[in-house]
Parts: structure tokens; C-alpha cells; sequence
């Protein structure tokens, strides 16, 4: 029998023994499937019907009580809202245990579950059951019948409910304890078959094993050991090689191996070594090809890695030359306004406020003329520098172009950017700049000061445009009334003393020069004094004034509002509706033209009074001072009617013109509180008069009368 069986080949050896145990672990496997059916049938029963059914017997019992202490709580409480909420979570109770008790009768699946519940069901809720009683007992409580509640309530007993409850509990229990037993009997036959039928194939297994050692094991057991020493040398080697190449890294160098001596014979194991030689062969094949590929990517990698050097260091410096001016090494004209944009883009995000300044450097052209433009290189560069020291880390600096200079400060309010404006414009000319010519011995110390224009979002502008502008007429401003010195956008009154103080004394150039102002200020504030004109001097002299006051009043028709020119746009153009302090703002223009006429002298200074009156009322409820009646100039009076009939009758930002005839209503209806009656009467007179001759033809524009003191200078252009 063992010369038989060792006759054999390998293939049939290995399909006798591995036949045999087979059949025992297919019969094992039979028995272990036959007894864990009936072990998943015990489980199943388990879980799916008793622990379910004994949680509703529970949760019956904890709803009994429940539902007992709060119909008790709800006979013995007086306070009505108290009793309320109680009978209100009593009737949830019976609500949630009618549903568990129609839970447990789906998971009942025996007889004696069936009938204990159907017991509690009849005895709980069957006709006369304990909740009808709890019923007739609610029912004396809201009638009022409180003793007699509570006694009848008192003969209601509970407790044969929850020991019906108890036998449902009980007639579950049981059943888990027999499925708990039946679960563990098949359990035991599991382990038992498992063990029994375990060991026979063992022992049967140990012997196959024994009678296929010497022919298999022993000649497998080289060829297994020259496979490990492949797959743990030679394989792990080149796999390492290969992940390595995959991930760019071409150090990693496979030494070369050798093919050990194999087990040699015509049976199947003999043809398994032939075969592993060839895979060995194969490997130590495939690992010199690996060496030479990665040479030649060795060459590759480096001849690319000195081109995208080459090409990086390219465009890191077409980048540093896009965006950085190359003499202060500050951020250029294109970065300066790609960063206004980003901060203009993130205050209207975060609702935050920003400023603009911009900084000239002072006489630079007197420098460069003096010392040289490598002089004035120096001092840009210089410049550039303290700049950069004199702001926060957060805040931008950039080179505008030429000697101008811009700087973007983030998340600051008005003061703190004329703060910094000073401190930035102190920091500048705190020292000399030093410089000293190429092959000269002295150093020149060249004095440096600069004007700074400052405008901040919202107030002065919304756009990078309105804002540049802004800053830049400031900065001007600032240049033009004596440098080295800040300037806020807005503060155009400077320049107009300024103006006025280098204007030759003759009414007709002042006048000229204060119409020239206000029209750049604002065009439509300028159309606006041109229609008045004529309205005024008509007005006046339907009141028989002399034609010298006439003229007077004209002027003040055409410069009433010039103090406009110290309101910054964003109140004096807004949309909507002024807020209280934009008001406050707005106010102040009469005073400001009182200021800038008064400069002008002469005949304006007489004018200033009239101009300064003109939003006062009638009836003393005006500003600035609440003047009334005859107390206000009568020029101020003749201006308040014609400006009130022309802001109606023209187009505002909010609204369109409204028709004439609506104008004079509210005139008439002002007269006597908001306007002098004899002045609108007179008005009102001019305009019949001019419809009569015109034929309701739009007038044609004004022009101021000749004053005697002008000689003939025409006084409007």
C-alpha cells in the first residue's frame, strides 16, 4: 500500500490527501450548517419577538404607573393650569400605552402572550375598565365635584392593572427561558460535532502529511529557500528601485545577484525549479535594465532641472519687474492701483474704511536741476525707505511715478489717517537726505519735504478713479498753499484764499474767479445760481429797488451757494435722503461763503451778510442764526423764494421736475411762515409778467447788470 501511494505522482498524492480531508471538513461543514440554522432560528425568535415583547411589558408597567400618579396628581391639585398640563400628560400616557399594548400584540406569537394581554387590554380599557373609571372620576373633578372625585377616585384601584400586567411579563420570561435553553443545547452540539469531527481530520491529516514529506516536502524546501533568498533580495530590491523611479528619485542603485544551485529531476518539482531559474534569470535581466534607464534619466532629469532653473529665476524676474519699480524697489504705478482696487473691493465687503495718500515730493525738480538725477535718485530711493518705516505692516506704500508716492491705509478712520499723514510727512523731512557725487569729497546733505493729499472711501469717493482724484487734487492743494504740509481732500476753502489773496482787487476778476471755483466744484450748483439771476434782479426791482442794490442781489443769486464748494460730494450729490449729521454738514455752507466772500472784500463783504441769511425763514424757524421777518436782509428773502420756486421746477437726484404750477401753490402756501408774503407776491407778479412776454418760453440765460463800479466789466461769463 505505502509503495503504491509513494508511486504516485506529486499531483495525485496532493489530490488523495487533500480529497480525503476534504470530505471529512465537507461533512464537518454540513453538521456546523445544519446546527447553526437551528441556533439563528433560536437567536431570530430572540431577538426579533421575545426581547421586544418584553421591553413593551415593561414599558406597560412603567406607562400604568405613569399614567396612575398623574390622574392622582390631577384629582388632588386646585390650580386650574396645573391641572391642565396634567391631564394633558395623562392622556399622552393612555395615548403612548395604547400603542405599546398594540406593539406587543404584533410581536406576540404565542397563546399564553396573547391571552395575558388581551387580560390587561379587557381589564384596562374594556367597558368599565379602569380607564373609564379614571373617566367618570376627570369628569366629577371638572364639574366641580372635588370630594367626590377624589373619592371615587380613591375606590379605582390600580393595582389588579399592573398585575396583569405582571403576568404578560412573566408568560415572556418563561418563553426567553426556554429559547435561552434551547439555544445552549444547540450550542453544546456545535462544539461538540466541531471537536469531534476537527481531531478525526487532524489525525488524518497529519498522516497524509507524513506519507507526501519525503517525496514533496523535502525537495520543495530548497527550492522554497532560493525563492525567498529572490523574493526578499533580489525582488524587494528591484520593487524598491522601481517606487523610487516612480517618484522621481533615481539614487537608488540594484545590485547585481547570482542564480543559486536548484534541485534537479523530471517530476513536477524538478520542472518547478527549471522554472524558477528562468525567473531568477529574468529578474537579475530586468534589474540591468533598470541600471540603464536610470542613467540615462540621470542625463534627462539634469538637463531639464537646469532649464526650469533658468526658466524660473526668468520669470521670477519678469514678475519683479511687472510689479516693482526698480530704482526704490516699492511696489510700481500697476501694483498700486491693482492694490486700491483689492482694498476699494474689500471695504465694500467688510464695510470697513480705507485711505489714500498721496505724496509729492517738494521742489524735486530744483533738486534734480541742482545736484543731478542721480541727486534725485537718491532721494527717491531714500524716500521709499522712511515711507515704509512710517506706516503700520499692514498698510501699502508705492511709487505712483515720477516724485509721487502712494500710500493705502487699511481699516483706519479720518483722524488716525491725518495723523498719519503727519506723522508720515515728519518722518520725511526729520533729516536730510546725504549724497555724495562719484569721485567727489564733500557730502551734500539735500533738505527733503513733501505735500500730502489724504482722501478716505466713502467720504471723498467710492471708485479708485473719484479716490486718485481726490487725493491728487488734496496733494496739489497742499502744493499750492505753501508745501510741506497735509492737506484732506475737500479742503478746497484754502485755495480759495489762496486765489483770492494773489487776485488782483477788481470786482470783475474776483467775480470771475469765485464763478470759475463753483462751476469746477460742481456744474449743476453753477446752472442752478445762472437761472436765478434774472428771477432775483427782476423780483428786486418789482419792489422799487435802486438798480445799485438790483445788482447787489444779482451777485448774490449767482454766489449764494459758493460756500457749497467745502461740502464734500458724497453729501452734496447723494441720492437719498440726508441723514441728521450730513445735515449738520450741509449747514455749514452759508457760513463758509460768508468766509470766502468776506476775503474777497469791497462790495462782497456787504454781499457775505446776504448769502449767509438765505436758508433763514420767515417765521424764524430757519438757520443759521433763526433770524425772522424784517431781521433778514431783503436780499436773503428775494433768494429763499426764487431758490425755493427753482429747486421745484427743476430735476433733483431723487426726483424729476415738478410743474410750475405746483411751485407757485407751495409759494402761496408758504407765505407768512417759511416767506416774506410782500416777496412772494412780487415774484409771483415777474412770473405772470413772463409768461405774458414769452409766451411761456424757457427765459434765456442771465447776465448780471453793468454796476457802476465796474466800468462796464461784464460780471458773468
Amino acid at each position: 500500500m505505502l509503495s503504491w501511494f509513494a508511486n504516485l505522482k506529486i499531483a495525485h498524492k496532493l489530490a488523495l490527501g487533500f480529497g480525503l480531508v476534504l470530505l471529512l471538513m465537507s461533512s464537518t461543514l454540513a453538521v456546523d450548517v445544519l446546527a447553526s440554522a437551528q441556533q439563528s432560528a433560536v437567536v431570530a425568535h430572540l431577538v426579533y419577538h421575545l426581547y421586544p415583547a418584553r421591553y413593551s411589558a415593561r414599558e406597560i408597567v412603567t406607562l400604568v404607573r405613569a399614567a396612575d400618579a398623574d390622574s392622582a396628581r390631577y384629582i388632588i391639585t386646585r390650580d386650574k393650569l396645573q391641572a391642565t398640563r396634567l391631564l394633558y400628560i395623562y392622556y399622552q400616557d393612555i395615548q403612548q400605552l395604547r400603542e405599546t399594548v398594540s406593539k406587543a400584540n404584533v410581536l406576540a406569537d404565542s397563546r399564553e402572550q396573547q391571552q395575558a394581554l388581551n387580560q390587561f387590554s379587557t381589564f384596562y380599557f374594556g367597558h368599565h375598565g379602569y380607564y373609564d373609571g379614571n373617566e367618570a372620576v376627570f369628569t366629577l373633578k371638572r364639574a366641580g365635584k372635588v370630594q367626590a372625585a377624589y373619592d371615587s377616585y380613591v375606590n379605582v384601584p390600580s393595582t389588579p392593572s399592573l398585575a396583569v400586567a405582571t403576568v404578560y411579563i412573566n408568560a415572556v420570561g418563561r418563553e426567553i427561558a426556554q429559547e435561552t435553553a434551547q439555544e445552549a443545547a444547540a450550542n453544546r452540539l456545535i462544539f461538540i460535532l466541531s471537536l469531534t469531527l476537527g481531531a478525526f481530520t487532524t489525525v488524518l491529516g497529519t498522516g497524509i502529511a507524513i506519507l507526501i514529506a519525503r517525496s514533496i516536502i523535502r525537495p520543495l524546501a530548497q527550492v522554497q529557500r532560493v525563492t525567498q533568498q529572490v523574493s526578499r533580495i533580489d525582488v524587494a530590491n528591484l520593487a524598491k528601485g522601481l517606487n523610487a523611479l516612480a517618484h522621481g528619485d533615481l539614487t537608488v542603485v540594484i545590485p547585481a545577484g547570482s542564480v543559486p544551485p536548484l534541485y534537479q529531476s523530471h517530476d513536477e518539482i524538478g520542472q518547478t525549479a527549471q522554472a524558477m531559474r528562468t525567473i531568477i534569470a529574468g529578474v537579475h535581466s530586468t534589474v540591468e535594465g533598470y541600471e540603464i534607464a536610470r542613467h540615462e534619466l540621470q542625463q534627462v532629469y539634469g538637463e531639464i532641472a537646469e532649464k526650469n532653473q533658468a526658466l524660473t529665476s526668468a520669470n521670477v524676474r519678469l514678475a519683479s519687474l511687472a510689479t516693482t519699480d526698480p530704482l526704490t524697489g516699492l511696489s510700481n504705478h500697476r501694483a498700486v492701483m491693482v492694490r486700491i482696487e483689492e482694498e476699494l473691493a474689500r471695504c465694500r465687503r467688510t464695510q470697513i474704511v480705507c485711505a489714500i495718500l498721496f505724496i509729492d515730493i517738494d521742489h524735486f525738480k530744483h533738486i534734480n536741476d541742482t545736484w543731478g538725477h542721480l541727486a534725485g535718485d537718491v532721494v527717491l530711493q531714500e524716500a521709499g525707505r522712511r515711507l515704509t518705516t512710517a506706516v503700520r505692516q499692514e498698510d501699502f506704500v508705492g511709487r505712483y511715478g515720477g516724485e509721487e508716492f502712494a500710500i493705502v491705509l487699511t481699516n483706519i478712520d479720518l483722524g488716525t489717517a491725518k495723523e498719519t499723514a503727519e506723522r508720515v510727512r515728519t518722518t520725511l523731512g526729520a533729516m536730510p537726505c546725504v549724497w555724495q557725487a562719484e569721485g567727489a569729497e564733500s557730502i551734500i546733505s539735500i533738505p527733503v519735504t513733501v505735500s500730502i493729499g489724504v482722501a478716505i472711501y466713502r467720504e471723498h469717493g467710492s471708485t479708485r478713479e473719484s479716490l486718485i482724484e481726490a487725493a491728487d487734487t488734496a496733494m496739489y492743494s497742499a502744493k499750492h498753499t505753501g508745501r510741506n504740509r497735509v492737506c484732506l481732500a475737500g479742503e478746497e476753502l484754502a485755495l480759495v484764499h489762496n486765489m483770492l489773496a494773489t487776485t488782483p482787487r477788481v470786482e470783475g476778476g474776483t467775480l470771475q474767479v469765485l464763478s470759475l471755483v463753483a462751476s469746477m466744484h460742481d456744474r449743476e450748483t453753477s446752472a442752478h445760481a445762472l437761472r436765478m439771476v434774472q428771477y432775483v434782479q427782476a423780483t428786486a426791482q418789482q419792489l422799487d429797488r435802486s438798480d445799485e442794490e438790483v445788482h447787489l442781489i444779482g451777485l448774490g443769486a449767482l454766489l449764494h451757494d459758493i460756500g457749497k464748494i467745502g461740502i464734500p460730494d458724497a453729501i452734496l450729490h447723494k441720492l437719498g435722503p440726508l441723514t441728521e449729521e450730513e445735515w449738520t454738514i450741509m449747514r455749514r455752507h452759508p457760513h463758509i461763503g460768508r468766509q470766502i466772500l468776506k476775503q474777497a472784500g469791497a462790495q462782497f463783504e456787504l454781499l457775505s451778510h446776504v448769502v449767509l441769511a438765505h436758508h433763514e425763514r420767515w417765521d424764524g424757524g430757519g438757520y443759521p442764526y433763526g433770524l425772522a421777518q424784517e431781521m433778514i436782509p431783503l436780499g436773503a428773502r428775494i433768494l429763499t423764494v426764487v431758490d425755493s420756486y427753482d429747486a421745484i421746477t427743476s430735476d433733483r437726484p431723487y426726483r424729476d421736475a415738478l410743474p410750475a404750477a405746483y411751485a407757485r401753490a407751495e409759494l402761496e402756501r408758504g407765505a407768512g411762515s417759511q416767506f416774506d408774503p410782500q416777496v412772494v407776491d412780487a415774484f409771483l407778479q415777474v412770473l405772470d409778467e413772463q409768461e405774458l412776454q414769452t409766451g411761456y418760453r424757457q427765459m434765456e440765460a442771465p447776465h448780471l447788470l453793468a454796476s457802476p463800479s465796474t466800468d462796464g466789466v461784464t460780471l458773468l461769463m
